[in-house]
């Protein structure tokens, strides 16, 4: 119960935020009824967006880690679920991302690895301050795929790095600390494994490659 209560707390935190800048930027618009869409509206158009992209998440790592459903099995390109993981971030002109160029099937759960592998790529773009990269690696042997998530950010702080994978423990002071750990159930019940290490900030999964 006192994990529940926590976790209340940090969700109810990080949603005022994003909530705030919706309602503050549609009184703006309100004002603004009959003008020109110009580059100011644009802006605060793209924040409501921002803001909305943001809330979404926060409730997807909550129902991800609270719910724990079932996984829905089925043969897909990796590629795929790479790319549509990527395509679901704010685009950052500043931050590079390189995808891998080959393709590897995997019999998984789509929507659970978009999921899995959208929280990593969000870790990594809020760890990159200005600019930077993000390399997306897949290899495949007989009888395992890896995949590894690499960035030149600024890494977990030394304090963080044993415990990165548990609940509600964040680096971000307005995270709910969930991301991760759901990140570790989705590859759990997929029978992989994940592990993480610093400079630079490298995440490797491993899925046996029937991903049973």
């Amino acid at each position: 119960m006192a994990v529940i209560g926590e976790l209340s707390g940090r969700l109810a935190h990080e949603l005022r935020t994003p909530l705030t800048v919706i309602k503050g930027t549609v009184g703006v618009l309100q004002l603004r009824k009959g003008m020109e869409i110009d580059d100011y509206v644009m802006e605060r158009l793209s924040l409501m967006n921002e803001s909305a992209t943001r809330m979404a998440q926060q409730i997807e790592r909550v129902l991800a880690y609270v719910q724990k459903a079932p996984i829905n099995k089925k043969e897909t390109s990796l590629n795929e679920i790479i790319q549509n993981s990527a395509s679901m971030l704010v685009e950052n002109p500043n931050i590079t991302i390189h995808t891998p160029k080959n393709d590897v099937l995997c019999n998984c759960d789509p929507i659970k690895m978009e999921a899995m592998l959208g929280n990593l790529l969000l870790n990594s773009v809020q760890a990159i301050e200005e600019s930077g990269q993000i390399s997306i690696n897949v290899d495949e042997s007989s009888d395992s795929i890896t995949i590894k998530i690499q960035d030149s950010g600024n890494g977990v702080p030394e304090n963080l790095e044993d415990k990165i994978f548990d609940p509600l423990v964040s680096s971000k002071m307005d995270g709910t600390g969930l991301g991760l750990s759901s990140v570790k159930n989705i590859v759990e019940q997929h029978n992989g494994t994940i592990s993480f290490q610093n400079n630079p900030t490298t995440f490797t999964i491993v899925l046996p490659k029937t991903c049973q």
